[in-house]
């Protein structure tokens, strides 16, 4: 079986591209290096370059990328959307196969051929998008960490206010509705979370 598998590696504003050819007779070949804006333009010219590059028949054409923060969940929707078949790693998959490469210098340009070398050598699951009520829930869970860990921050702080020698009152009054205010979005967003679990029996 042929494989071509285009290796992306993705930050906030831009992606690397690497493409990789797998013949049935093993040899393996890359077929170019690219860099595109991470918007929609960038997503459109990626997909027209690697139509480009595709002279001969392959079998299997895979887009792999690793899941970084959530820089790559536009392109991934965005390929899904138009019908590619798309593989998200975790990035400790991508760490782990590259330290069995025994590469030490990491660069952009070595991330996208290694992600795209994961896709020629290992079988990887093809990526689905999770239900909107999952995203929905997951949102909700990130930001209310996020506001748990502000809360506790402030009152770290409070705390180290009232053991403190002559702290402005003024400075503790404000703390205190700080820890007030995290506390009621937390509760607005635990009830959220039960609207959109009750809603939907199946993820009870």
């Amino acid at each position: 079986m042929s494989k071509l598998i285009i290796g992306l590696d993705i930050a906030k504003d831009d992606f690397k591209a690497c493409i990789q050819s797998q013949m049935p007779d093993g040899e393996i070949k890359i077929k170019g290096s690219r860099t595109f804006k991470n918007t929609s333009v960038g997503y459109a010219e990626l997909v027209e370059w690697t139509e480009m590059r595709i002279k001969t028949y392959h079998d299997f054409i895979l887009f792999v990328m690793e899941a970084t923060g959530v820089y790559y969940e536009d392109l991934a929707y965005y390929l899904y959307e138009n019908d590619h078949h798309i593989s998200v790693l975790l990035p400790n998959k991508v760490k782990h196969f590259t330290k069995s490469l025994n590469i030490v210098s990491k660069t952009d340009k070595i991330d996208a051929r290694i992600i795209a070398q994961i896709g020629i050598e290992r079988k990887l699951k093809c990526w689905k998008p999770m239900c909107p009520q999952y995203k929905e829930l997951k949102a909700l869970n990130r930001k209310r960490l996020s506001l748990d860990k502000e809360k506790k921050r402030a009152k770290n702080q409070l705390h180290a206010m009232n053991h403190a020698h002559k702290t402005s009152e003024s400075v503790i009054g404000v703390t205190k509705k700080q820890i007030e205010f995290y506390q009621h979005q937390i509760q607005v967003l635990e009830e959220q979370v039960e609207a959109v679990i009750k809603s939907n029996p199946e993820l009870d």
